[in-house]
């Protein structure tokens, strides 16, 4: 039997010498040719649509948001940020989850004084519907299963992918229409009604559309009470455009740009849950094109824009 030892190599070190942060690299092009394939006995290309690459990953969330034991386990256990961190189950500890918990939090705030007991959600960049799943699994396990996602949650999806869309639906057929309404749009592309959400969620999606600072004031303009973000920002003072590893557009938001679309909503103010920078991320050079200085200023907020006194969850007000 033959041992081999593998070390690791940097095919771009000009990014810990700083040199893609100098002015001349924006005369220099950079080249990317991405493929993803299963290799089995044989090779199967797999088509390089994110549709496809993500559609996975997603419907995999979903199956581990169904599992009979993590509901077992939350219901044996307080909903809450401590149940999360501590939980068996690795899924409860990434980011997508923390952002579900405070959206959490917000439903049981709203629902408690209505008649109908219903809540509102728009999902920016739903994909195929994995955070219904998980609500659905906090809510049943706070209330002994009386509450659900389909008896509480008016949601609309939006995702600017029918493929995604239609599995959405494939796997929440039994949830009525009139409470489950899927959106075909790109994520800058849609009209909804002034107020006509009470909650809105985006993770990460903002960043990827073709208008990001349009996207977001539609979205605050569309939301009543709280719209909960993930949303990569930059420290420095103006915005700006990269490349992410998959050849993805990203647009970091700069904190004006923050304070001025907030500022086109009346009434509401900004908290912040949380904040990533990108030098402590799991990728940490996702970027194409940018050093170490320039990602030095990057990271990801835990945002909430909020028309509340009072929020139901641990936030500080956003240093906008």
């Amino acid at each position: 039997m033959a041992f081999f030892r593998l070390e690791p190599y940097d095919p771009c070190p000009p990014a810990q010498t700083g040199a893609l942060d100098a002015s001349t690299a924006e005369d220099q092009v950079v080249s990317l040719d991405i493929q993803s394939k299963y290799l089995f006995v044989d090779e199967y290309v797999v088509p390089g649509t994110p549709d496809v690459q993500n559609c996975g990953g997603y419907v995999d969330k979903v199956i581990q948001y169904r599992n009979p034991e993590l509901l077992a386990y939350l219901s044996s256990q307080r909903v809450s940020a401590e149940a999360f961190s501590n939980s068996p189950f690795p899924i409860l500890q990434t980011r997508s989850p923390q952002l579900d918990l405070i959206l959490f939090a917000l439903i049981e705030r709203l629902r408690k004084g209505r008649p109908d007991g219903r809540v509102s959600l728009l999902d920016h960049g739903c994909t195929v519907a994995e955070h219904y799943d998980l609500l659905d699994a906090m809510l049943q396990a706070s209330s002994g299963a009386a509450r659900t996602a389909p008896n509480t949650l008016n949601y609309c999806g939006l995702d600017k992918s029918s493929m995604l869309l239609s599995i959405a639906r494939m796997l929440h057929s039994k949830v009525q229409e009139e409470h489950f309404r899927l959106v075909r749009a790109e994520g800058s592309a849609f009209e909804f009604r002034d107020q006509e959400f009470d909650l809105s969620l985006s993770v990460g999606v903002i960043n990827h559309v073709a208008q990001p600072l349009e996207a977001l004031k539609k979205l605050l303009a569309a939301t009543r009470v709280a719209c909960v973000l993930a949303i990569w920002v930059t420290l420095e003072g103006d915005g700006f455009w990269a490349f992410n590893h998959s050849g993805v557009p990203n647009y970091f938001f700069s904190r004006d740009d923050l304070a001025r679309l907030r500022d086109s909503r009346p009434g509401m103010r900004a908290f912040t849950a949380g904040f990533t920078p990108e030098m402590e991320a799991s990728q940490k050079r996702s970027y194409v094109g940018i050093g170490e200085e320039k990602t030095s200023a990057l990271g990801s907020y835990h945002l909430v824009f909020s028309t509340l006194d009072e929020l139901p969850f641990e936030a500080q007000e956003a240093p906008l």
